[in-house]
């Protein structure tokens, strides 16, 4: 599993850079930034595709190997917690992006994109690593 999460982040981080060559799309003005200054190009947004792949990646481990027989109330509460943290956290990334100037929308959305289209890669590659809709489900062969 550690080799799926590394490998698919060094991929994420491969394709982040080469499309941001490719493109070479500038960032906003610096008078509207926040922060210190970055000087690589802007689309699509590195911090958005990369988080959101990692999200995908705690959710599929979370969903996977949370204990069976964890399913009290609470248990099932506290899953819920930390299955959708991580895409909030995500969330939360790609506004900090806008917010503090580094980023135009549009470079979301595209780092959102490429994030969706590895996601689905990975889980065509790796069928094992399908992504759980509804962890809460039992398994049919159970």
């Amino acid at each position: 599993m550690a080799i799926l999460i590394g490998a698919t982040m060094a991929v994420s981080s491969g394709v982040n850079m080469s499309l941001k060559a490719l493109v070479g799309r500038e960032r906003p003005p610096r008078a509207q930034l926040l922060g210190i200054p970055e000087h690589t190009m802007s689309f699509p947004s590195g911090h958005t595709l990369c988080s959101l792949v990692f999200a995908a990646l705690l959710s599929f481990l979370i969903a996977t190997f949370w204990p069976e027989r964890w399913q009290s109330p609470l248990s099932k509460v506290a899953l819920s917690v930390l299955y959708v943290l991580p895409w909030m956290t995500a969330l939360a990334v790609a506004y900090s992006r806008i917010y503090l100037g580094y980023h135009w929308p549009t470079d979301l959305l595209g780092g959102w994109l490429v994030a969706a289209l590895i996601i689905m890669l990975v889980q065509l590659l790796a069928p094992w690593a399908a992504l759980v809709v509804n962890p809460f489900q039992k398994n049919s062969t159970t």
